[in-house]
């Protein structure tokens, strides 16, 4: 932590904190500087196990960021409210190039029994997901196979 504060008075453009996540807010209020990005990595108040210390440290953290940066503008409508005056959108991207040719990827042994087109999804299966919005499209996608890799949450009856 000393460091840190150190490297504050080294530098012409000030000392900028980069937060992605609200666990670190009381080394922001210790560290003291002179702007502040979070970057909202996550939907955390929908995140299993939060608490009101979570709930208020990311309140406090909001109302000092100078900038909050997320995946999608919608992200936003979950965090306190001034985040919607100060946050910007970086939607995720790809390279489609890289993707052109499937056919030079392997499938895995376990998903070579399900037929193609596929639509997968990776990551954390808990509420998070929109579990109705995703039925509603596979009903209505009847010729596409949907696939869940990753691990559910402790009671997710999906």
């Amino acid at each position: 932590m000393r460091r840190a504060v150190r490297k504050k008075s080294t530098g012409d453009g000030g000392f900028i904190a980069f937060v992605f996540h609200p666990k670190f807010w009381p080394n922001v209020e210790a560290l003291q500087p002179d702007r502040v990005v979070y970057f909202a990595y996550d939907v955390l108040s929908l995140s299993p196990g939060r608490d009101e210390i979570q709930a208020e440290w990311e309140r406090q953290l909001v109302e000092r960021a100078d900038l909050i940066v997320t995946y999608s503008a919608n992200m936003l409508d979950y965090m306190p409210a001034r985040a919607a005056e100060i946050g910007k959108e970086m939607p995720t991207g790809v390279n489609f190039a890289h993707f052109v040719d499937a056919q030079q990827f392997l499938c895995p042994a376990d998903l070579a029994d399900i037929p193609s087109p596929r639509v997968g999804y990776a990551g954390h299966i808990d509420q998070k997901l929109d579990f109705v919005g995703m039925v509603d499209v596979v009903r209505n996608s009847p010729d596409m196979n949907f696939v869940f890799v990753g691990e559910a949450a402790p009671g997710n009856r999906w």
